[in-house]
């Protein structure tokens, strides 16, 4: 296995942490193709194995995903850190873009008109 301390390159070390769930969860996994690449990325962000049994999908859940990514939608996230974590430099080829609009004064307003939080 890969000793992670020694590694400088930041593709590198996501690299052999992806190769570390891959060993951690062998064939056959719970899931496959697209649906394990996005529980796969969950792990990796959370280093949360748990997933695995907590997760489920639409059946069209990944084909829905992909074509509003194709489409140029807009990512709406809850916290600065989530937008933050999303790579623009994937997002703009696509024509997307990420907003938080947690900080945004419409949003804070219409949640205190309905009586709710801003996430």
């Amino acid at each position: 296995m890969t000793d992670l301390l020694n590694i400088r390159d930041p593709q590198e070390i996501e690299a052999a942490s992806l190769a570390i769930i891959d060993a951690e969860v062998p064939e056959p996994r719970p899931f496959q193709g697209a649906e394990w690449q996005v529980v796969r990325r969950m792990i990796h962000t959370s280093a949360d194995f748990e997933l695995l049994s907590l997760t489920r999908f639409h059946p069209g859940a990944c084909a829905a995903g992909l074509a509003a990514l194709r489409a140029g939608c807009v990512l709406v996230t809850d916290t600065e850190m989530a937008r933050c974590g999303i790579p623009l430099r994937r997002m703009e080829p696509l024509g997307c873009a990420v907003r938080c609009l947690m900080g945004d004064e419409e949003a804070g307003r219409l949640a205190r008109e309905g009586g709710l939080t801003r996430a």
